[in-house]
C-alpha cells in the first residue's frame, strides 16, 4: 500500500465539481440552482401524459414554501451521537411539506385521502423503474411501480419523524452491471411522512406510489421517487410478499464517477471483490471508510468510492479500530452518492460516491 492510502481520510473523498459540471450552470446559494426557485413545470414525462395540474407540478408546500430538498443538512431528529453519513445525512432545513396531520384533517385540506397502495390510485400512471429512467421526468410525476424489491433502507429501517431513504430494484435477473443498469431507484421519504413506511423491510416485494423526477435543485441531479406530506407529493408502499435481487459484480473503475451514478447505472446492488480501505482515523464505528482501492495494484489508480454504514442498523460499523487497514474479499452494497447542501468555497458542489452495505454479512473481511 502506498503511503498516501495509509492516511487517506473521508475528507479527501470529495469530488469537487464546478457549478457547470452537471451542465446546469447552477450554483448553491445563487443563480439557477437556488432551492427557493421552482423549476419550470410546463413539461412532464411525455406530452401525452394527462395527470392534471396537481400531479404534474412541484408542490410548493401547503404553506407556500419551496419544494422539499431530499439531501439537506438540518436536524432530522437523529441522536447527535450518531453520525449518519459523511457529512451527516438529514432532512430538509425547513420542511416544505405540511406538518404531520391526522388523515382526517389532511384529507380535508387536499380533497383526497392518502393513497394506500392496495390498488393503483387514480392519477398514478403505471411504470417500471426502467420506464422512469427512459422518461427522465423534469418535474414530479405521480407513478405506480409494482413488484419491485427493497434492497436497502437508511439506518436499517424507517422511523417516525426522521427522513428516510429506501432503495428498490426490479428483480430482472441481471447478472452483469450493464444488465442491471436503470433497474434501481431511490425513494426519498420526508420526516413527516416516514411513519407510513416503518413496516417496510429489506427483501420485501412491494407496490408503491410516489412522484418520480430528476431532482435538480441546489446542484443535485438525481433521478428519484419522492414522498412528502403535501397534497401533490403523497405516496405509499405496500408489501406484497418476499423478493430477492442478486448483487452483480462491479469494479471501482466502473463505479468511480458521478456520471456512473447519476446517469449510467443508478443505485444498483453490487459486489466488489478484493478491495481495500482504511477505517476512519477517529470514529470508525460511526463514519465512512477511506477511499477503496484494488488490492495488489497501484492504489493511486482507483477513483474515490468509500464505504458508508448509513444503510446498516444504527448507521454504525462494528468492530473496526481507528485507521485500521481493511481488506475485503467481497464487499456487497447498493451503489450510491451523498451530496451535502453546504457549497464549496468556490460555489461548486461536493458529491461523495459510496457503497452502502446493509448488514455485517455484506462485509467479507480477508483473514
Amino acid at each position: 500500500m502506498s503511503p498516501r492510502h495509509a492516511t487517506v481520510l473521508p475528507t479527501l473523498l470529495v469530488i469537487a465539481l464546478a457549478a457547470c459540471a452537471n451542465g446546469s450552470g447552477s450554483t448553491l446559494g445563487g443563480g439557477g440552482g437556488d432551492a427557493s426557485t421552482t423549476p419550470d413545470t410546463s413539461a412532464d414525462v411525455t406530452a401525452s401524459d394527462d395527470l392534471g395540474d396537481d400531479a404534474a407540478q412541484i408542490d410548493a408546500g401547503d404553506d407556500g414554501s419551496a419544494p422539499t430538498t431530499p439531501d439537506a443538512t438540518a436536524d432530522d431528529g437523529t441522536d447527535v451521537s450518531v453520525v449518519t453519513d459523511t457529512p451527516a445525512m438529514s432532512d430538509a432545513p425547513a420542511m416544505t411539506d405540511a406538518p404531520a396531520m391526522t388523515d382526517a384533517s389532511s384529507d380535508a385540506g387536499c380533497g383526497t385521502a392518502w393513497p394506500s397502495c392496495d390498488a393503483r390510485p387514480d392519477g398514478a400512471m403505471p411504470a417500471t423503474i426502467a420506464d422512469l429512467w427512459t422518461a427522465n421526468p423534469a418535474t414530479p410525476s405521480l407513478r405506480w411501480v409494482s413488484g419491485v424489491v427493497v434492497t436497502a433502507i437508511s439506518r436499517g429501517g424507517c422511523t417516525v419523524g426522521a427522513a428516510c431513504q429506501i432503495f428498490v430494484q426490479e428483480p430482472s435477473g441481471a447478472v452483469t452491471l450493464n444488465d442491471a443498469a436503470h433497474h434501481a431507484i431511490k425513494v426519498f421519504i420526508s420526516a413527516s411522512s416516514s411513519s407510513r413506511f416503518v413496516d417496510i423491510r429489506v427483501g420485501d416485494r412491494v407496490d408503491l406510489v410516489a412522484s418520480a423526477w430528476r431532482y435538480n435543485l441546489g446542484g443535485q441531479n438525481e433521478l428519484l421517487l419522492q414522498v412528502a406530506d403535501s397534497c401533490t407529493l403523497r405516496g405509499c408502499m405496500r408489501r406484497t410478499g418476499d423478493g430477492s435481487v442478486a448483487p452483480v459484480p462491479a469494479t471501482l473503475r466502473e463505479l468511480g464517477s458521478v456520471m456512473a451514478y447519476e446517469r449510467t447505472y443508478g443505485p444498483v446492488l453490487v459486489t466488489l471483490s478484493n478491495v481495500g480501505a482504511v477505517a476512519d482515523a477517529t470514529t470508525p464505528t460511526t463514519s465512512t471508510t477511506g477511499g477503496l482501492y484494488n488490492l495488489g495494484t497501484d492504489a493511486g489508480l482507483a477513483d474515490f468510492v468509500s464505504v458508508s454504514p448509513f444503510f446498516m442498523p444504527s448507521s454504525r460499523f462494528v468492530g473496526y479500530t481507528p485507521s485500521q487497514r481493511l481488506r475485503f474479499t467481497a464487499l456487497t452494497g447498493v451503489f450510491g452518492m451523498f451530496m451535502p447542501s453546504t457549497p464549496l468555497p468556490d460555489g461548486g458542489v461536493a458529491k461523495y460516491l459510496q457503497v452502502y452495505p446493509r448488514t455485517t454479512a455484506d462485509l467479507a473481511l480477508a483473514p
